[in-house]
């Protein structure tokens, strides 16, 4: 969009659809400093202030290239003072962030801890198990008896031999 005065300067800067309004004054203000210079520039360069021929010619001989320059600048001037601006709130507000987070995972580790060490949580649960543990071992036990007594297994090599049966002695008449 060719520019041919300083309201078509400030309207190409407001209809920017990158920047704000706020952005959008700030980049008019960089263009206006840059203007003033080159106004300053030129009178010490000609020993009289530029005449509206020269400043209309300077200003329709900026590129789109330079005007997109200053809006850059002024985005990026605007975000660095935002940040410097806001940096101890940012500060905070992260510092609250990460105490919370951590509180939380804090707390849900406590709660977890406290759920699964209860005595409602612990007692009946241990005792079942040492129940059905007791009474497996007393199976266990009693088959392996069972067993010995039946001599199918290697646990008669361990058995004592029983006693060789006697005939009974009688008495003399």
């Amino acid at each position: 969009m060719p520019v041919d005065s300083d309201r078509d300067v400030f309207k190409r800067f407001m209809e920017d659809d990158k920047s704000s309004r706020q952005v959008a004054l700030l980049a008019f203000a960089s263009y206006a400093e840059r203007k003033y210079d080159w106004e300053a520039h030129y009178e010490t360069r000609h020993d009289e202030p530029p005449g509206g021929n020269e400043i209309e010619r300077w200003i329709k001989d900026l590129s789109d290239a330079y005007l997109n320059d200053i809006l850059n600048s002024a985005i990026d001037y605007w975000d660095d003072a935002a940040r410097n601006y806001m940096a101890d709130q940012i500060a905070v507000e992260r510092q609250q962030a990460v105490d919370q987070s951590i509180s939380s995972k804090v707390e849900a580790i406590r709660s977890r801890i406290e759920e699964i060490t209860t005595f409602r949580s612990m007692f009946w649960p241990h005792t079942g198990f040492a129940v059905i543990g007791s009474f497996f071992f007393a199976i266990l036990i009693i088959l392996a008896g069972w067993i010995f007594n039946k001599d199918p297994s290697p646990f008669a090599f361990f058995k004592q031999p029983e006693p060789a049966a006697t005939a009974p002695v009688s008495a003399k008449p």
